[in-house]
């Protein structure tokens, strides 16, 4: 998993690293780790409208399996950060996905299914 580290060495912020390296149990947890917080930075960068061009360390999400969706902060700073929710999307067995919104008010999100004919 030496690839996945380097990843998230670059992209990570230092609160994200120090979490991530604190992740324990086998291969398939830490992938999970990995591809929970990505995806959640990704929605956030997605809901800027800049994309993956932005730096992705100067935020804070959370991303440990015991940990709500959040974004703790923004450039150090933990007000800015509670102006945005961070849902996780269940899209599919195997799969994870996030969605940022700009809003401090509770929003109910209503997933349907579409069958293509």
């Amino acid at each position: 998993m030496s690839h996945i580290d380097a990843v998230v060495s670059r992209f990570f912020s230092p609160a994200e690293q120090d979490a991530f390296c604190g992740v324990s149990g086998d291969d398939m947890e830490r992938l999970n780790a990995f591809y929970t917080c990505w995806t959640r930075k990704e929605a956030y960068l997605t809901a800027l409208g800049c994309g993956i061009s932005e730096p992705t360390d100067t935020f804070d999400v959370t991303f440990l399996s015991n940990s709500e969706p959040e974004i703790i902060a923004i450039n150090g700073d933990n007000d800015a950060a509670r102006e945005w929710l961070l849902y996780d999307l269940q899209v599919a067995p195997g799969y994870v996905g996030a969605l940022a919104i700009h809003s401090n008010e509770d929003i109910e999100l209503v997933w349907r299914e579409h069958m293509m004919c």
